[in-house]
């Protein structure tokens, strides 16, 4: 049997990130394409700007392993996804440490307090999803949305940004989208940046100007359609 420990604690989302490997950029591009059971190859970038979009709510899952390695899973897309803000928000979180109590000290976790401990059988992290108790203590009890944001993120996007969509091209001619049937696209292409960070936070910047300008026209164009009624009327009643 193992003794496994929660606590509950707050996260700067931020890139680079100096607790946990996750927090960089070749992690960061190792994560823009992965195979996901039942969905098989997906792209992660329209994920990256749903989170970009949406605020994070349910917690964020930090483990520590028995050899004290710490690791940010699951959450990461919703790290990304937030950090591409690049405003540093400290939002909430969860530790998970197995055998060991938390090692704390380490930058950019704050405010650690223990709240349970659980003692089951465990042999690999695939556990967390195969085991029902543990799995209902951890993640699957305090981020059961995890398990429908492969299915929302795309139509949400697409509503969001309606006909416009972005690509990413890597160095190595790799195109990631979003909103791939968008028929008018914004291109960004890594070389003409610092890195995958910089282009990403570009690119979601300029597809958000776009919709907010676009919003901004909607709104002028309604003002002015409501105007148009009143003079019609005005001078029918003249």
């Amino acid at each position: 049997m193992t003794i496994l420990s929660q606590y509950e604690c707050e996260l700067e989302i931020v890139m680079p990130h100096l607790a946990f490997r996750q927090g960089t950029e070749p992690h960061m591009e190792s994560m823009l394409r992965r195979r996901i059971p039942e969905y098989g190859s997906v792209d992660c970038l329209p994920l990256w700007f749903y989170f970009y979009i949406e605020s994070i709510r349910d917690p964020l899952t930090i483990i520590q392993h028995p050899d004290l390695d710490v690791e940010l899973h699951p959450g990461n897309n919703r790290f990304i996804g937030r950090a591409l803000r690049g405003d540093r928000p400290w939002v909430p979180a969860r530790i998970i440490t197995i055998h060991n109590p938390w090692r704390g000290g380490l930058t950019g976790i704050r405010n650690e307090k223990l709240l349970s401990t659980l003692e089951i059988d465990y042999t690999r992290k695939d556990d967390f999803y195969s085991n029902t108790a543990l799995n209902a203590w951890s993640f699957g009890g305090y981020a059961p949305g995890a398990n429908n944001w492969l299915q929302t993120d795309e139509l949400v996007v697409s509503k969001w940004l309606g006909d416009l969509g972005g690509v990413l091209v890597l160095n190595n001619g790799n195109r990631h989208y979003v909103n791939r049937s968008a028929s008018k696209k914004i291109e960004v292409r890594v070389k003409n940046h610092t890195g995958l960070y910089g282009a990403a936070q570009h690119l979601f910047k300029q597809l958000e100007l776009k919709v907010q300008q676009q919003a901004e026209s909607d709104k002028q164009f309604k003002a002015r359609a409501k105007q148009l009624k009143r003079d019609l009327k005005r001078s029918r009643r003249a």
